[in-house]
């Protein structure tokens, strides 16, 4: 308890000078002729320590990225970003999606049969063998133009 109130303390001292509270339209599409209360940092300074308020009093849910292991905030329902995403960024989504194909085509070459990999994996045998019968793309799908030096 010393802590949290330590905390609370501090954070209480720099949200005072730096997030100021304003009546805004609201923008949601269910009632957007209706004046809602926000918290508006003027900085990004106070942006942080808004983030900070709104982790300790549990207003925000938070998950590691299934790739790159970075914290990020999950959106409540409706708001901003898919609630059940598990990676931060595309880049970080295809990393899993080519990881799992790894995956696959490793267990194929233990000799696991397709239906085990697909249990595992969590995906359908169709997409399992799809995986393991055709090669992998390269990055920026390998058609480029190249000038060779005459």
């Amino acid at each position: 308890m010393p802590a949290k109130y330590y905390l609370q303390k501090i954070a209480n001292q720099q949200l005072k000078a730096r997030v100021s509270p304003q009546q805004l339209w609201n923008v949601r599409r269910e009632r957007p002729e209706a004046l809602v209360l926000f918290f508006v940092p003027q900085s990004l300074l106070g942006l942080m320590w808004l983030q900070l308020a709104e982790a300790v009093n549990g207003n925000r849910a938070y998950r590691q990225c299934s790739a790159c292991k970075t914290w990020m905030v999950i959106s409540p329902e409706g708001i901003g970003r898919r609630s059940g995403r598990f990676t931060c960024s595309n880049a970080c989504r295809m990393k899993v999606y080519y990881g799992r194909i790894v995956e696959a085509r490793r267990l194929a070459q233990q000799g696991r049969p397709i239906p085990e990999i697909a249990k595992r994996l969590n995906t359908t045998n169709q997409k399992v063998r799809g995986w393991i019968e055709r090669p992998i793309r390269p990055a920026g799908g390998g058609s480029r133009n190249r000038r060779s030096k005459p």
